[in-house]
């Protein structure tokens, strides 16, 4: 029963005082621009300077290096996302297991104690 209060309070602890940087860093954060502006770079052709349209070998490395450019900003924004995520849910589930094995264990101190 005491392991359930002690979920609850750490739940509760987590919605109220727990900081954005422990699960995501500046440096996550600083990464993830640097992906976006990557990614907008060569989406718009900025990445090179030069316009290389009528040369293939350029044209099939300004693709792979778009596809790069691309997984590594959806790889750090998936990261982001589940951040998010966790940040959002962790406490309220904490709370939500406390709460049930408080329940249960005084279910079943009920049912040792009229039992017996």
């Amino acid at each position: 029963m005491i392991v359930g209060l002690a979920l609850i309070v750490a739940g509760v602890a987590w919605q109220t005082v727990q900081p954005q940087s422990v699960l995501w860093s500046d440096e996550q954060a600083a990464a993830l621009a640097e992906a976006a502006a990557a990614l907008h770079a060569e989406e718009h052709g900025h990445s090179g300077g030069h316009d290389h349209a009528g040369d293939p070998h350029q044209s099939a490395a300004d693709e792979l290096g778009a596809t790069a450019a691309q997984a590594r900003f959806d790889e750090l924004n998936n990261q982001l996302k589940s951040a998010r995520q966790l940040r959002d849910t962790l406490g309220l589930r904490l709370i939500q297991y406390g709460f049930g094995l408080t329940a249960l264990c005084g279910l079943g101190y009920l049912a040792v104690r009229h039992g017996g």
